[in-house]
């Protein structure tokens, strides 16, 4: 597996982790709560879903800088 590979692996298994864990937290723990702390574990959980998947999207727009450079390499 390249070096590349494995930095793409790390970015996806983290945004998705960091994604499902936030919506755990607002779907499943957020509504046992009662008053205010059930609106910021929600509004928490919601923030820790859209980091996973800004995570991914980093990680996806760096694969895409990294193609060309690697199939340059290639042709060589």
């Amino acid at each position: 597996m390249s070096r590349f590979a494995r930095l793409a692996n790390r970015y996806w298994i983290g945004g998705t982790l960091a994604a499902f864990g936030g919506v755990a937290l607002a779907r499943l723990v957020a509504p046992s709560l009662e008053g205010k702390i059930r609106v910021y574990v929600t509004l928490a959980g919601q923030l820790l879903a859209l980091a996973g998947l800004l995570v991914i999207c980093i990680g996806v727009r760096q694969r895409l800088r990294a193609t060309p450079e690697e199939d340059s390499a290639r042709e060589s």
